[in-house]
């Protein structure tokens, strides 16, 4: 079973690495300028990649936030549901995602990383700035939770809620103003429930 057991691994394993190394940047960069069915323009590849920094704030705020917190379950607080639980990352995961959506949205500066906002500030360039205001109201709500997820459920379910709600402040935020802003609807996401 062992056996089988990894060389399924493997395959998958291989086939997540060959669909990002054949040539996914190129589809996101070269969008509207070759026959790439993927990402047919521009907009369209910069709303996959919003949209999907859109669910991924939903994810934290769906699955490593409110399961733990017992949203499910008549509001009785979850720890063992909670992300990473034997580790004690819970929240530390959930600011490394974000960092991940901040890369997205305000790049980097070293390596020199272009973000959304720099075309954003083109568009709407008050919306480039309130984004930037929201989103790190949502990573110090998130950066203020200081206990382990398991334990701040019961200890300190006030502080979650609060990094809930600037999440969803933010998701919202990024969905209809910043989606708004390219011209691209929000699509379906996997948390649709459908």
């Amino acid at each position: 079973y062992v056996v089988a057991l990894a060389a399924e691994l493997e395959r998958v394993a291989q086939a997540l690495l060959d669909a990002w190394s054949a040539g996914f940047a190129e589809s996101i960069s070269e969008a509207g300028e070759s026959d790439d069915e993927l990402y047919p323009t521009l907009p369209a590849a910069l709303g996959a990649m919003v949209q999907q920094a859109a669910v991924l704030i939903e994810l934290i705020r769906g699955d490593k936030l409110a399961k733990p917190l017992g949203d499910s379950a008549g509001g009785v607080p979850q720890p063992e549901k909670a992300e990473s639980q034997f580790s004690q990352r819970g929240m530390q995961d959930i600011l490394d995602n974000l960092d991940g959506v901040r890369m997205l949205l305000f790049g980097a500066e070293s390596p020199e990383v272009l973000g959304l906002s720099r075309y954003l500030e083109r568009l709407k360039p008050q919306l480039s700035s309130r984004l930037r205001v929201r989103f790190e109201a949502a990573t110090a709500a998130c950066a203020e939770v200081r206990l382990p997820l398991t334990e701040a459920v019961v200890r300190a379910p006030e502080l979650l809620r609060s990094a809930e709600k600037a999440l969803g402040d933010l998701q919202r935020m990024i969905q209809v103003d910043v989606l708004g802003a390219l011209s691209v609807s929000v699509g379906f996401s996997g948390n649709d429930g459908d």
